[in-house]
């Protein structure tokens, strides 16, 4: 018992007799049992000295006296030993009952602190996840790249084939025109000379013939005869080196549409079509879930504007959030669609394939796709915080509601008291009805309760800043007002007289409830920041 003892000049418990007792209820309890009596009737003068030693020991007034045994010192002395028994079991109790709600604080701190420690490592294994994949995809964006680079150059291998070919072609053809021309010149030569030779002078007995035989006589059927069978032969050769040569020459143009059209025009205009109206498509699906988003958001803020719990304030700030993100937005899509435009400009003017047209698009789908998982990712944290934040609004204007009404009730408490107490009462003097049924209510009303501190709440953590959920916490209340104020403002005394007498009994009560007023207020004004702080130690810890 002397550990709880307040007093600082009491000294321990001395004897080895009194070890063995485990306090008063155990000394009242041996007393009671013939055969753990602790005084007999043969060392009663010895037991009252011990007693007396102790109790003088402790502090208290002693049993006996000079004279002999003091009867009212010994009840004194067992009512202040019962009285520390009982402030010590009460003060037990408190301590008992403080350490179970720090125990359990403690207990909802660590299973809060796993829960993020949990989150925590969720998000790294999410984060070591997407990296690996984007490891893995750039390794197939390399992969590609090398894919792409060797058929580039196999196409620049085969154009310039192409071109060589088509040049040595070109070459060819020139040739043989050179030579259809020079045979043409020959023949028209040939004709020329026959017909001025038959103006000239001939050689008689020419021996042309190798055997040496005359020839016959150039007579005018024989000279017409050969002239068309040598027109004949030349007409035939030529036209049979002119259809060789449009041969060849249809092959060589099959060869050149092959290799540099790479696909017949139709089919890469439908193509590319076909791209236009997905990218235009995809654009406008975009554009109008945007516009739905918008128009849902901005109703929600109408809506929820009725409410006076929640500032317009933030709710501007996150609409001017969301435009400054549709306009970024808006200005990706539209230099993404400029790169499509360029890039199938490119590939419409490079002679490609069709199988290697679409190699180009591959970085840019899947960066498109990566930034459309990102904007679904940022809506959904948008979504959260914004729900996490009206939640923690409207908690609070519940808590401040239920302040504000706790506290008018002690107000009109405090104002039907000091009202009731202006003066004594006449007792054969009746009360007035509205103040007979005032002092009914009053002694109907229940005792108000001091703001308890609450355990422990969930913080959820939102968008808005810290500064602005604390100041709206530390708002200073309207300070109460004095009875001198009320009865000025009820024009129950006038401006510039002075204050009604009040009597002393009804001067202390006042006080006490003005003090309990002030207490109370102070409470209600130091518990906010107390635990905004407590908790945002905490959580910086944690993090």
């Amino acid at each position: 018992m002397a550990k709880y003892l307040p007093e600082p000049g009491i000294s321990s418990l001395a004897g080895a007799s009194l070890a063995d007792l485990t306090g008063p209820l155990g000394l009242l309890e041996g007393a009671g049992e013939p055969s753990g009596a602790f005084c007999w009737s043969a060392d009663i003068d010895h037991c009252i000295s011990y007693l007396n030693e102790e109790v003088t020991g402790l502090g208290l007034a002693p049993l006996s006296a000079e004279g002999g045994l003091d009867l009212r010192a010994l009840v004194n002395g067992t009512f202040a030993l019962l009285r520390l028994y009982r402030e010590a079991l009460a003060k037990l109790g408190a301590m008992e009952a403080e350490e179970l709600r720090r125990a359990g604080e403690l207990g909802y701190l660590r299973g809060r602190q796993s829960k993020l420690k949990a989150q925590v490592e969720a998000c790294e294994r999410e984060i070591a996840a997407v990296q690996s994949k984007e490891q893995q995809l750039q390794g197939k964006n390399k992969e590609l790249l090398a894919l792409l680079r060797g058929e580039k150059d196999e196409v620049a291998k085969l154009l310039a084939t192409l071109g060589s070919r088509g040049a040595q072609h070109r070459h060819e053809v020139r040739r043989k025109e050179q030579e259809l021309s020079r045979l043409k010149e020959k023949m028209s030569q040939q004709l020329t000379d026959k017909r001025d030779r038959r103006a000239a002078m001939e050689i008689l007995n020419c021996l042309s013939r190798a055997d040496g035989r005359r020839a016959t006589w150039k007579t005018g059927k024989s000279l017409g005869k050969k002239e068309e069978e040598m027109f004949r032969s030349l007409l035939a050769a030529q036209e049979k080196q002119l259809q060789e040569l449009v041969l060849e020459n249809g092959e060589q143009k099959r060869l050149l549409a092959q290799g540099g059209e790479g696909e017949p025009a139709p089919e890469g205009g439908a193509t590319r079509e076909q791209l236009t109206r997905s990218v235009r498509d995809q654009w406008c699906s975009f554009k109008s879930h945007l516009e739905s988003q918008v128009a849902a958001g901005s109703q929600r803020c109408e809506a929820e504007a009725g409410d006076p719990v929640i500032s317009v304030t933030d709710h501007d700030k996150e609409i001017m959030k969301l435009k400054a993100e549709i306009e970024d937005s808006q200005q990706l899509i539209a230099l993404q669609q400029q790169c499509f435009q360029e890039q199938l400009i490119a590939a419409a003017n490079s002679e490609l394939p069709a199988n290697l047209r679409g190699s180009y698009f591959l970085e840019e789908q899947q960066r498109l796709q990566e930034e459309l998982e990102a904007f679904q990712q940022q809506k959904r944290a948008f979504e959260e915080e914004r729900q996490n934040f009206t939640e923690a609004a409207i908690r609070l204007g519940h808590e401040r509601k239920q302040f504000e009404e706790e506290r008018a009730l002690l107000l009109k408490q405090h104002f039907l008291s000091t009202m009731a107490g202006l003066g004594p009462r006449d007792p054969g003097r009746r009360q007035s009805a509205p103040l007979a049924a005032q002092a009914a209510e009053q002694e109907t009303l229940p005792k108000l309760k001091n703001w308890n501190k609450p355990t422990c709440t969930p913080y959820p953590k939102a968008n808005t800043p810290m500064v602005l959920v604390r100041s709206r916490h530390l708002a200073p209340s309207p300070v109460t007002p004095s009875t001198a104020e009320l009865f000025r403002v009820l024009k129950l005394i006038p401006d510039n007289g002075p204050p009604p007498p009040a009597q002393p009994n009804q001067q202390s009560h006042g006080q006490k409830e003005s003090h309990k007023d002030t207490a109370c207020q102070t409470d209600s004004e130091d518990f906010w920041p107390v635990s905004g702080d407590l908790l945002d130690r905490f959580l910086d810890r944690s993090f």
